[in-house]
């Protein structure tokens, strides 16, 4: 069940394009963004797989808009089904929230969510 306060900022058709919902990025700026996570359950195994990213390390990686891409690689995700074009700036400018929120038919579900440090947010 997905999260009914907080839509998904990336929004996928059924052809697996993906879409950004800008409506979602804030007006005047946004926090500085400290960890990109993810966490996918596998329903055929009944198993979870977590991951937290920090930021400086998405942004020194980020060749070509393929940060999702090699989150989703390593979680072992179906990326057929899935065409992220996303990069470094389209995160920032969203802000810390919900991301991905992705199931596939197998039941498998995909969630990727980034936030900001503590300290940014005491800083405002």
């Amino acid at each position: 069940m997905r999260n009914r306060t907080q839509p998904p900022y990336l929004d996928v058709d059924e052809h697996g394009k993906t879409f950004l919902r800008a409506e979602l990025e804030p007006v005047g700026g946004s926090e500085e963004l400290s960890t990109l996570h993810a966490m996918v359950w596998f329903s055929s195994s009944d198993k979870r797989l977590q991951t937290h990213i920090p930021m400086w390390f998405v942004r020194v990686n980020d060749v070509g808009g393929n940060t999702l891409n090699l989150l989703l690689s390593a979680a072992e995700w179906d990326l057929d089904t899935l065409q992220l074009e996303l990069d470094v700036c389209a995160l920032e400018r969203r802000g810390p929230g919900l991301l991905l929120d992705r199931e596939q038919p197998n039941g498998s579900r995909l969630l990727v969510w980034s936030s900001a440090s503590p300290t940014s947010a005491k800083e405002r």
